[in-house]
């Protein structure tokens, strides 16, 4: 066996070493089953599946390549292939990776503890699988993150307080969800963010006073 031109596609995006490493080889048969460079392995796993085709690595080799890089590239390239203990396992060593790469394979208890572990990431990737008891603690710690990823699923006091935390970001990501009141707070703690992202939410007194403000700073 030999590469073919379809094969070929497969290489596109990897890197210099990988590809004439894996060219050296007789097609990408001898690459799934290498043992030499599990990472580059992986990484050809993960063509496959953003090519949509079926991937012919065996289930003990891939769980062999997993067991013997580091998570993050596991989880990156191969995540919907591993099986459910690797998976776990991958998910409980590197949490972010995990909820950038697998939040939707990941039990209901891997998450929560990926997301006690890494707010921020969880609030990006997957804030809409959070329960609310999750949602709100990583509000709490990543206030900033909850108002650009997450602001339409805050209540109200969830929203309050995060605008309270991080004012600019209130104005930049979640103004239209503010009140009145909270607007005119965050536009005087933050007057040039006021102008900048909100000012068609902004009456003309507190235009007038935010370019005032935003001027002597």
């Amino acid at each position: 066996m030999s590469w073919t031109e379809s094969d070929n596609e497969l290489l596109r995006g990897a890197c210099t070493d990988g590809a004439r490493w894996a060219l050296g080889l007789p097609g990408p048969q001898a690459v799934l089953d290498a043992t030499d460079h599990p990472d580059w392995t992986l990484w050809l796993v993960g063509a496959y599946l953003r090519l949509g085709r079926e991937c012919p690595i065996t289930p003990a080799r891939l769980d062999a390549c997993a067991a013997q890089v580091d998570p993050w590239a596991a989880l990156k390239y191969a995540s919907a292939m591993l099986t459910p203990a690797r998976l776990d396992a991958c998910a409980e060593a590197r949490p972010g990776a995990a909820l950038k790469y697998a939040s939707a394979m990941l039990t209901p208890a891997r998450l929560d503890a990926c997301a006690e572990a890494r707010p921020g990431a969880a609030l990006e990737y997957a804030s809409a699988m959070l329960t609310p008891a999750r949602l709100d603690a990583c509000a709490q710690a990543r206030p900033g993150a909850a108002l650009e990823y997450a602001s339409a699923m805050l209540t109200p006091e969830q929203l309050d307080r995060a605008a309270q935390a991080e004012p600019w970001a209130a104005l930049e990501y979640a103004s239209a969800l503010l009140t009145p009141a909270q607007l005119d707070r965050a536009a005087r703690a933050e007057p040039w963010a006021a102008l900048e992202y909100a000012s068609a939410l902004l009456t003309p007194e507190q235009i007038t006073r935010c370019k005032r403000d935003s001027a002597s700073e």
